[in-house]
């Protein structure tokens, strides 16, 4: 069985922002646009790197995040 009993994109966002602010190489903004970006990753998209490992969609996300800033 694999998967989210009850998907929350902000929450998951969140909880990544969070995160985030403890690593000293990611900036506040940087992690802040990243868990934007994942609080719109639908339920599929977040079970594939939550449970997957599958990081592409991330990776585009912080490469998008990244030029932006």
């Amino acid at each position: 069985f694999l998967g989210f009993a009850n998907y929350d994109a902000k929450a998951l966002a969140e909880a990544l922002e969070t995160e985030f602010a403890k690593e000293e190489s990611i900036s506040p903004a940087l992690g802040k646009c990243v868990a934007e970006g994942v609080a719109k990753f639908s339920q599929a998209e977040a079970e594939e790197v939550a449970f997957e490992g599958e990081t592409e969609g991330l990776e585009k996300l912080a490469e998008s995040c990244q030029a932006s800033e």
